[in-house]
């Protein structure tokens, strides 16, 4: 009884891993010959679309998107030389000169919000169209800083009454 049922499971994953195999190499032929014969289309707009209409590059492309707003933006920020703010009831797990994460006893909204106030009042600008939020976690983009690399600050609920919140740098 039991050599039958394992030659039965046998043929069975036999017919099973052959019918997928030659699946695969049918459908990629086809599926290839078309994309190659169609231009590839480019990931950032042309810097002359989106200045003529005025509108927000259509790309997914977070770097297009953020050189897109921050066009022509000049700001008068001076370099956060004691470290990337945070709120006072920050406790600090990490901290670098580009990095500071904590946890904070703030929700993610006011944690956000807080964010909001001190980097406009630093006269930072924040890129919306990148912005990231629900009731659990939020993730805004910020330009201006004389590095020119974005700051982004990730916020993410970790309990009724803490969240843990990343601020860094990086080049888009």
């Amino acid at each position: 009884m039991k050599k039958i049922f394992w030659i039965t499971a046998l043929i069975v994953l036999t017919i099973t891993l052959t019918a997928c195999g030659g699946s695969k190499q049918t459908a990629a032929p086809s599926t290839k010959q078309p994309a190659e014969s169609q231009p590839q289309p480019t990931s950032q707009p042309p810097p002359e679309a989106t200045k003529e209409t005025g509108e927000a590059p259509t790309s997914d492309d977070p770097s297009a998107i953020f050189h897109a707003a921050m066009e022509g933006v000049e700001t008068n920020v001076e370099r956060f030389f004691e470290g990337i703010p945070v709120p006072e009831d920050a406790s600090i797990q990490t901290k670098r000169d580009e990095k500071v994460e904590f946890i904070t006893s703030s929700n993610v909204a006011e944690v956000t919000q807080w964010y909001r106030d001190t980097f406009t009042s630093l006269g930072l600008v924040e890129i919306e169209q990148l912005a990231k939020e629900s009731e659990f976690s939020t993730t805004t983009y910020w330009g201006g800083y004389p590095n020119g690399q974005a700051i982004i600050v990730k916020a993410k609920k970790l309990s009724a009454t803490s969240s843990k919140v990343t601020v860094f740098f990086k080049d888009l």
